[in-house]
């Protein structure tokens, strides 16, 4: 099975949510299609050939194949068209024992837009120490806004305070405005006051919107610290986002959203499912309440 084009994916952004469903039903088709080995052993002759053919049922072959593949996919990396780029990166991301950080920061340079989304999808999942800086010099040259969007949120989750001053010139120099927001999330995580001190002034704002935001903020920055200033947010009911699958056209409010925020952050459990993207009873909603008055 030939995987489709992986496409413009990443952070939410309205006119990318499209391509991102589409995206996310390739992936699901791929992880549930996987080819079944039934204990044959693959030899490295049919998984380059499974790489040659933009097969990405590579992908789940490379968790079991030893590191003698690596140097074909290393080589694949700039030798072979666009599809077979990404798709040695994906199998470099699997293969036990392996590091492939360096590989992915070499195809942050890419000219296709889909390999260096491969590399950052491999970043995530690999991310160490040290990264912060190659990954500002990526953002600066990157014209795509929705990747420099995704690097900086993965700055953030580095925890690498050094690098606050060259986020903060990075800021100046950022034209789009969606961006910047994810500048400021990325610095708030990393600690800089200023940053912090306008998502609070966002979390008590009167403005829906920016309450919102705050939320999702603070579901990113991922610190207990915040969970009791939640308290008051726990009494909005103002209806915000889809609840469930949208098809059933529910929607939640500002305190269901705080509910599975506090309990993200927290990682608390509670006598519900409170993680889940749903709407909350009054029972479960003072459930949360009285949890929060204990910290």
């Amino acid at each position: 099975m030939k995987q489709g084009e992986l496409g413009y994916v990443l952070f939410p952004r309205s006119k990318w949510i499209i391509v991102c469903i589409f995206i996310l039903v390739c992936l699901t088709d791929s992880c549930n299609n996987v080819k079944k080995s039934e204990n044959k052993i693959i030899t490295m002759e049919e998984f380059t050939n499974l790489v040659q053919q933009n097969d990405w049922d590579a992908v789940e072959i490379a968790k079991t194949v030893d590191d003698s593949v690596i140097g074909f996919l290393q080589a694949t990396l700039s030798k072979g068209d666009e599809e077979q780029r990404a798709l040695s990166l994906a199998c470099l991301s699997e293969i036990q024992g392996y590091d492939p950080i360096p590989d992915m920061i070499i195809s942050l340079s890419d000219s296709e837009m889909d390999v260096r989304v491969q590399a950052l999808l491999g970043l995530e999942k690999h991310a160490g120490k040290n990264q912060s800086s190659d990954l500002i010099t990526y953002v600066q040259k990157e014209e795509e806004e929705v990747l420099r969007e995704r690097a900086i949120l993965l700055i953030g989750k580095l925890d690498e305070p050094q690098i606050i001053n060259e986020l903060i010139a990075l800021k100046n120099l950022e034209t789009d405005p969606i961006v910047n927001e994810k500048i400021n999330w990325a610095l708030s995580r990393l600690g800089y006051n200023e940053s912090l001190e306008a998502l609070r002034f966002k979390l008590d704002s009167d403005l829906t919107s920016d309450r919102y935001e705050a939320l999702k903020e603070i579901e990113y920055i991922n610190s207990i610290s915040f969970a009791k200033e939640l308290l008051p947010l726990l009494n909005d009911s103002t209806e915000v986002e889809p609840a469930g699958p949208i098809h059933l056209g529910r929607k939640r409010g500002i305190r269901d959203v705080t509910v599975s925020v506090v309990a993200k952050i927290t990682n608390q459990r509670f006598s519900f499912n409170a993680k889940e993207r749903e709407k909350f009873s009054e029972k479960q909603i003072e459930e949360i309440k009285s949890f929060l008055k204990t910290l």
